[in-house]
Parts: structure tokens; sequence; C-alpha cells
């Protein structure tokens, strides 16, 4: 007669990793619950469990009445580093919705996660700067970042962090702050570093490009161009551009570096409207690459390229050494771009061309 065996394997729906949920409206009270246990595996488990439960936008609004983000800024400081990787994700997912945004600013949760900057585990630093990132888009987000003086920490991300992924959200972040305040960005000294960032040639095309969306951005009071001025930004993006049909990484794809050369227009542009911009921009060579991007087929580079063009045509040197690119600007005068204004490219073209044979 056969007996009955009673097998030690756990069921097949089960995973040991993960604590199980309670039903409902329940299910993320339980987790806060067992987040505060004394016992690792069970607070790894529930942070595992309360990762995936916060992907579901429907737990969002719960968790903060729960008043999660209390229990994950303690875990923060854990001696164990897969307790501060699932904390910062489950912040992550918080952050990625307006509500968590809100809390996240209210709490000063910021002001907490600074300390996580310099975490030796990678994956807790990107997190981190992801929320960072996702906090910043809002305004409230932006200005607590500047009024908790947290902006110095992340310029020093910028310039001392190793992984790329985390630079770059770093230079995000601050992209968000100073569409807020650029004032004091320019006191902290951030023209210096992105300028550093733009000079290094073994740089990451999307690092550049993140610079130097920065420096364009920071130009735009008059003090910001002085600084760029000052500081040698328009001899270094005219290196970049130098480099337009030679990506400094063979491996570049093509579409992404030309974002580069369209960054570093921009950003040459917003200097160049003062006339020691426009100076430096014509001696260090700016003239001679500007006839190759016109044959850029990359709107971004045309569009951008072509408002160079003008501002530098208001120097008389500018004006006369122009003169040959006014056929290719007239067949730029047809072209239909693909993005929100199709005329623009054709706009700009017109304009370049009266400014370039504008005669007193």
């Amino acid at each position: 007669m056969a007996s009955a065996r009673v097998t030690d394997a756990l069921p097949p729906d089960v995973n040991p990793i993960k604590a199980s949920l309670a039903f409902g409206n329940r299910a993320v009270p339980r987790l806060d619950r067992e987040l505060q246990a004394k016992d690792l595996l069970t607070v790894q488990k529930s942070l595992y469990a309360l990762c995936d439960a916060l992907r579901n936008p429907k737990n969002i609004s719960s968790s903060l009445e729960t008043d999660i983000t209390k229990t994950l800024q303690e875990l923060l400081t854990q001696q164990d580093h897969v307790v501060r990787e699932l904390a910062t994700e489950a912040l992550v997912h918080i952050a990625g919705h307006e509500l968590g945004r809100t809390a996240i600013v209210n709490k000063k949760i910021m002001v907490n996660l600074v300390d996580l900057f310099s975490d030796q585990v990678i994956i807790v630093r990107k997190n981190t700067l992801a929320v960072f990132q996702r906090v910043s888009k809002t305004q409230d987000g932006s200005k607590q970042l500047v009024s908790e003086k947290l902006v110095s920490p992340l310029l020093e991300v910028v310039l001392k962090e190793a992984n790329i992924e985390v630079k770059n959200r770093a230079l995000e972040t601050l992209h968000n702050v100073m569409k807020i305040d650029r004032a004091t960005l320019l006191q902290e000294g951030a023209m210096d570093a992105f300028v550093s960032l733009v000079s290094k040639k073994d740089s990451d095309p999307e690092t550049t490009r993140l610079a130097s969306d920065n420096i364009m951005m920071l130009s735009v009071p008059l003090e910001g161009k002085q600084q760029a001025c000052a500081s040698g930004a328009v001899e270094t993006l005219a290196l970049v551009l130098s480099s337009v049909s030679r990506p400094l990484n063979v491996h570049t794809n093509t579409t992404h570096w030309y974002g580069v050369i369209a960054s570093a227009c921009g950003a040459l542009t917003s200097i160049a409207i003062t006339t020691d911009g426009k100076k430096r921009a014509v001696a260090c060579g700016c003239l001679v690459e500007l006839g190759p991007l016109l044959d850029i087929d990359d709107e971004r580079v045309l569009l951008n390229a072509i408002k160079l063009i003008s501002v530098l045509a208001e120097e008389p040197t500018g004006r006369k050494t122009l003169q040959p690119l006014v056929k290719r600007l007239t067949e730029l005068k047809t072209f239909q771009g693909t993005r929100l204004d199709t005329a623009a490219v054709s706009r700009h073209a017109t304009t370049a061309i009266d400014i370039i044979q504008w005669t007193p």
C-alpha cells in the first residue's frame, strides 16, 4: 500500500526571495511593518516585494499614506548594500509620480540622499541620482536643491564620478536646476566644471553633449557669457566642431555624435552674442568649421550651425569669410524639417543670408 510523502520543496508559486503580499490595500502597510523587523532576511524580502508593488501606480498613493518614505529613509544608512540598493530603488519608483515627488520634497529626503553620492556600490549611486533627476524636473524640487545647498555636491559628482551613467544623471539634474536659478551655479563654479568635461578627449559623447547643453543654458545671462569666455569655453567648443568628421570614439553612433555637434553650436551661439565671444570664436577658427556643418544630413546640426553663422556674420571678418556659404544657405531655404517647426531651417537660412550680405 502506498504511503504519503511530504516534500521539502516550496510550492511552485512561492518566490523564496520575496515576502508574500497581503490582500488589497493591506499589502503596503504589512510590508512597512516587516521593513522595521530586526531580521535582515525579512527586510530584504520585504524590499523586493515593495519594489515590485511600487511598479503599479495604484500602490504609490497607499504607500505614501502609510508613510513608507520614513521607513525607507531609515534603511538608507544600513550596512547591508542590498538593503541600500532596494531602498533607493523604491524611492526611484516613488519619484516617478507627481505625488511621490511632492512627498520627497516635503520630507526633504534628498538632503539625506546626498551621503550616498560617495557610496561604494554603483547601483546605489545610480538610483540616488535617478531620484534627484526626477525630482528636479519639478519647480519645487529644483528650488530645494538650491535652498539646501545641494548644487555643490552635484558638481562634485560631475567632476569626480567615474561611472558615466551617474555623471550624466548629475548633469541632467543641474540642467533642470538652471531653468530656475543660474546665478547659484555660476557662483559655485559650474562653468569651469562643464568646460572641463567638454575638453576631455576621452569623454563619453553623451557626457559631452550634456555638458555643452549646460554651457549653453548657463551662458544665457551676461555673467555666464563672461565666465564662458574667461574659462576657455569658446576654444574648447571650437575643438568639438573640428572633430565633426572624426568622432572621439570610432564606435560612437553617428546620430549621437551629431547631437554633440548641435549642442556645441548652440553653446557657441549663446556665448558669441557678446563682442568678446564673437572675437574669440573668429580667432580660434570657428568660421572654417561652419561650411562642412551645412552638408550634414541632421536637422539639429543644420539649425544650430545656421544660427551660429548668423551671429558670427555680425563681425566684419566673419561676414567676409562666410560669403562663400551664401550659395549653400540659399539651397537650404527650401529645406523642409521634420520637427515641430518645419520651417525653422528655412527661416534661419534666410536671416543668415541677409546678415552676410548686409552692407553699411
